[in-house]
């Protein structure tokens, strides 16, 4: 598949170019601006021949305007789902870069947004900071201590809070998640908040975190928002840890019957 170009738009004579600072968290998240692409590039060839490559858009927004609902379907409204949610643009544009869907979901303009790397090969999923935020963070209680941070790599005890972030696959479906302990999460948050376009944000609104325990949210909060060290360990929770749920808020819009969704490799 085709990359965005590395090349920079023109400067004005006289001006200079500012380097944006590129900030990793782990191997798995990033906050970087995003490449510059003029004119941007068109996939060569397959189904999305001369459209713009998927790195090129915001994968929350591929997801709720439902760029490529085309690709998985016959181009005949009979085969279109009852429930299908796009029924104003009933195949999706795959992508054409120019039209009032696309415009709002690319990512190609040099603005900030947040990267996640997901799977073996680490492939990059850019998200708009606000949607990243509203989206794509989850506080839940780990229902086995069988994961790890993907920050500073130490485990994640059973029925420890714990951040999750989660990218929707193209068709509204959850894909791989990237697990964050409390106090590991809380730079990254930090980070997330000097940046202008989330300025108002509050870590009370997360997903998930009105559910947690009084005492497991007092204490995220805590961790979160204030001095994590002086709050000590996170307190045990009794009884059974609620199931992991995180794809009850990530809905299938769309069957995906394409070969590369059929190979679980996502959007």
């Amino acid at each position: 598949r085709a990359r965005l170009a590395r090349s920079p738009p023109r400067l004005p004579p006289g001006s200079r170019r500012r380097r944006q600072r590129q900030m990793m968290f782990g191997k798995s998240l990033s906050l970087n601006p995003t490449l510059y692409s003029s004119p941007p590039p068109q996939t060569p060839s397959g189904k999305r021949k001369g459209q713009l490559p998927n790195d090129a858009f915001c994968h929350v927004c591929i997801a709720e305007c439902g760029l490529y609902a085309w690709l998985d379907q016959k181009r005949d409204k009979s085969s279109i789902p009852q429930g299908y949610p796009f029924s104003d643009m009933p195949f999706g544009c795959g992508g054409c870069g120019g039209c009032d869907r696309c415009l709002p979901a690319l990512a190609c303009d040099g603005s900030r947004v947040v990267q996640v790397k997901l799977g073996r090969h680490l492939k990059v999923y850019p998200v708009h900071l606000p949607c990243f935020v509203r989206r794509c963070l989850i506080v839940d209680l780990a229902p086995s201590g069988q994961g790890s941070c993907h920050i500073d790599e130490k485990p994640i005890e059973k029925g420890e809070p714990r951040l999750v972030v989660v990218v929707p696959k193209h068709n509204g479906e959850a894909d791989s998640k990237v697990l964050l302990r409390m106090r590991s999460a809380k730079s990254f948050l930090d980070t997330l908040r000097r940046e202008p376009a989330l300025s108002g944000f509050d870590a009370s609104s997360l997903q998930g975190m009105a559910q947690l325990p009084p005492a497991a949210r007092q204490w995220s909060l805590g961790v979160l928002n204030g001095d994590g060290g002086a709050l000590g360990s996170f307190p045990a929770h009794s009884g059974a840890v609620p199931k992991y749920a995180f794809k009850d808020s990530f809905p299938e819009n769309y069957k995906m019957e394409c070969k590369d969704c059929k190979r679980k490799r996502g959007s």
